[in-house]
């Protein structure tokens, strides 16, 4: 069974070393916001779950017990973009953006 939010935002808050109220600041919310998060007394809305997944840097899926996958994939294909792609002559490099252009076309028809 996957974690719930509760869970996962205890987990976050315990990492943090943080009082509840400087946590809560990260992303705009109360230190009773976030005692009740904790405790499992409610959930916060779309938009701050998209808040607390960016401030804590985990991805909202993982947040809500969707994934195990901590990581935003966005980051982990921007990490390993940049780690790859350092040691590339300019050639490769030009051919990756013609072809991320030539994938952007084809995915983005309707």
């Amino acid at each position: 069974m996957m974690p719930t939010f509760k869970e996962r935002f205890d987990e976050l808050f315990q990492e943090s070393d943080k009082t509840q109220e400087e946590f809560g600041c990260l992303f705009n919310a109360n230190k009773n916001q976030v005692y009740n998060w904790r405790s499992g007394l409610g959930e916060p809305d779309t938009a701050m779950l998209v808040l607390i997944a960016q401030a804590c840097h985990v991805s909202v899926d993982w947040l809500t017990g969707n994934t195990n996958l901590r990581t935003p994939v966005n980051t982990l294909i921007q990490q390993r973009i940049h780690s790859d792609l350092t040691t590339l002559p300019p050639k490769a490099l030009e051919e990756i953006e013609e072809f991320e252009k030539f994938l952007q076309f084809k995915y983005n028809k309707k």
